[in-house]
This record gives structure tokens, C-alpha cells and sequence, in this order.
């Protein structure tokens, strides 16, 4: 479950994306705690809702200031969370969609033939 992101945080511009999602989230969560008043758990949810498109309603920014960061936050924010969310989601399913086409190759015989066409060429045929 928990492999993409180890993959992800290896990879350096994995990491990038991993470090910016969470740190747009914590970000969130420090703002909205400190301009609203909220608690860490209510700005962390409220972070987490807005990111995520959600918008449930129950909490809403009732500062100017906290309005306008909110604005600012979608913008960003949610580019960089479709960007991580692709990421996580392509080298969740790479292993997977890796064997299947080996499998299917196999089962063609295009594996066969491939090293073949290789071998020749080393031998100069």
C-alpha cells in the first residue's frame, strides 16, 4: 500500500511533489488555525476538504484575509494535488501494467523474437 510513496520519495522529482503536497496541507492547517481561530484538527480538515474539492460547508473562512488566502490556496493547492495524485497513481499501477505486458508479450511469442533480432544483430546477420 505505502510502495508508491517510498518510490516517490526516492525519486527527486517525486520528492518534490511529496514535500510540496504535504507542506500545502500543513500550510493550510497553520493559516486557517491562525487567521480563524480554529483547532489544528478543524484547520487540518478544512485544508484537507478544500484541497480535496470536497467543500462540505461546515466550516467557511469569515475573514477577508482568510478569504483571499483561500483563493490563492485553490489555485495552487490543487494543481499541486492533481500533480501529486497523477504521480502516486502512475507508480501505483506501474508494477502491475509492467507484468501484464510481459505477460502478454511472453504469450506472444514477441519476447522470442525480440532477442532474436537482437542476437543478430550482435552475430552481424
Amino acid at each position: 500500500m505505502f510502495t508508491p510513496l517510498r518510490t516517490m520519495a526516492r525519486d527527486p522529482e517525486g520528492k518534490v511533489l511529496l514535500v510540496s503536497a504535504v507542506s500545502m496541507v500543513a500550510a493550510g492547517t497553520v493559516v486557517y488555525s491562525a487567521l480563524e481561530g480554529w483547532t489544528l484538527v478543524d484547520s487540518l480538515y478544512f485544508s484537507v476538504v478544500t484541497l480535496a474539492t470536497v467543500g462540505f460547508g461546515d466550516l467557511t473562512p469569515t475573514t477577508d484575509i482568510a478569504k483571499l488566502f483561500t483563493v490563492g490556496y485553490i489555485i495552487i493547492g490543487i494543481g499541486i494535488l492533481a500533480a501529486f495524485a497523477s504521480e502516486l497513481t502512475k507508480r501505483r499501477g506501474t508494477p502491475v501494467v509492467n507484468h501484464l505486458h510481459a505477460v502478454s508479450a511472453k504469450e506472444h511469442g514477441i519476447v522470442d523474437d525480440v532477442e532474436r533480432a537482437v542476437d543478430d544483430v550482435h552475430e552481424g546477420r
